[in-house]
């Protein structure tokens, strides 16, 4: 892909360099270039999250580069595996991974209207996204212990229970002993579920208060959290921000009172493509999923179908590349399988 195309796109897809410099750093979430005028470009590398549309997306930045590697105005820095992949004919140069390939019947329907499609099964799993669902567990009393909280990497499914909470029990009341003091903590625990299939990727922190007023269990996750956020300012060259919050800012829709905290758990899942989703036809083609194929489809000559979508779509657009690519791409391949059965048919 041209580099002058990369270097316009946001952070999140790729970064190219500024001019003539050197690697100077890498780590596993980060990467630094020195140019020769002594201007340093710190890069973020690893899991970036970023939102669109009120969804979170999970953004995996990785960098072809190491240490001691010299680059040019434009060369590729770090790019968005989800969306790219280094070009097999210049190493500082990346090639946009466009969608997949499908077989697409073109005949009208009724889930054709308005430029809409169907799809089968097996190429909506092949559509799929990876998605970042933030569960937050919100701590409504500094002193609450929390216990068991998953770590970044921990497969999660519906049950998964992210982390115990448990209110704490005055231990100089002098009215229980220990088997009731246990029987209340068990009583008053609650246990927040992951209610999503997928991946711990990031365990984040906000509160508003002192952390010396936590209880020990919570000290440390907040530590944490704090040493994560400390070390990512530092290697990309920001100011840090503590995850310190006022009453003001709203998290999850609710304000953080005196002593509350909250603990943000980020899911990373796949979603497979499905009705009410959009995509693009033959690059040209806006549509919209409009149900999905079930059962055996396929064509007379036994070919699975992935998609139909409308002929009358491409000709309303006056788009006639669809049925030339369809038609030679078919004859090609029986071309190609022919002549592969007469040259081995033939030595045989």
């Amino acid at each position: 892909m041209g580099r002058a195309i990369v270097a316009r796109m946001g952070p999140e897809f790729a970064q190219v360099a500024k001019g003539d410099g050197e690697v100077t750093e890498k780590s596993d979430d980060h990467i630094v270039v020195k140019y020769k005028d002594g201007e340093e470009q710190r890069v973020p590398l690893g899991l970036v999250h970023t939102t669109a549309e009120g969804s979170m997306y999970p953004n995996t930045l990785v960098s072809g580069l190491e240490v001691g590697d010299k680059v040019k105005q434009f060369d590729v820095i770090s790019y968005n595996k989800g969306f790219f992949k280094p070009s097999e004919f210049d190493a500082r140069r990346v090639d946009y991974m466009e969608g997949c390939i499908g077989r697409i019947a073109l005949r009208e329907a009724t889930y054709t209207l308005e430029d809409s499609c169907s799809i089968s099964v097996d190429f909506a799993k092949r559509m799929t996204t990876q998605v970042s669902k933030p569960k937050s567990i919100r701590i409504s009393d500094f002193r609450q212990n929390v216990t068991g909280l998953v770590k970044v990497g921990d497969s999660v499914d519906l049950d998964t229970i992210l982390c115990t909470i448990e209110d704490t029990v005055s231990d100089d009341a002098g009215l229980y002993d220990d088997a009731t003091r246990e029987a209340l903590r068990r009583w008053a625990a609650m246990t927040p579920r992951a209610a999503v299939v997928g991946t711990v990727a990031k365990i984040e922190v906000f509160y508003n208060g002192d952390i010396e007023d936590m209880s020990e269990s919570l000290q440390r996750i907040v530590a944490e959290s704090e040493r994560n956020r400390k070390r990512q300012a530092k290697r990309l060259g920001v100011e840090y921000t503590t995850g310190y919050v006022p009453r003001q800012v709203r998290i999850d829709g609710h304000n953080l009172e005196q002593d509350q905290a909250v603990i943000i758990v980020h899911i990373t899942t796949s979603v497979g493509m499905g009705i009410g989703d959009k995509l693009v036809v033959g690059n040209q083609g806006k549509s919209t999923v409009g149900e999905i194929l079930r059962g055996n489809n396929r064509t007379l000559e036994g070919e699975t179908i992935d998609m139909i979508f409308g002929a009358k779509s491409f000709i309303d657009r006056i788009i006639t590349g669809p049925f030339v690519n369809g038609t030679t791409n078919t004859l090609m391949r029986y071309i190609g399988e022919s002549a592969y059965d007469m040259y081995f048919g033939n030595e045989q």
